[in-house]
């Protein structure tokens, strides 16, 4: 994920939430603010229009989180059901 000055954000989701790491991988810090379901299976970002960058993350039970302000609070974008349930 690009940040200013050239330098880029390493994010990873795991069963533990999403965490970022500006270093190169040496430190990782949790950035799960918001996100209730931590089992995160599925995670990209991309440009907002504005200059910045939305991250979304997918969770196990279905849920669906999205970042407009690089990783610092998520919001439940919508919510579906795991495969296979009604």
């Amino acid at each position: 994920m690009p940040r200013g000055s050239g330098g880029h954000d390493i994010l990873v989701g795991t069963n533990g939430g999403i965490f970022r790491s500006t270093d190169d991988g040496v430190s990782w810090h949790a950035i799960n603010n918001g996100v209730t379901n931590p089992s995160v299976y599925a995670l990209t970002s991309g440009p907002n229009g504005s200059g910045g960058i939305n991250l979304y993350a997918g969770t196990f039970l279905g849920n669906a989180y999205r970042s407009t302000d690089n990783g610092a609070s998520c919001t439940r974008s919508r919510r579906a059901s795991p495969p296979g349930t009604t």
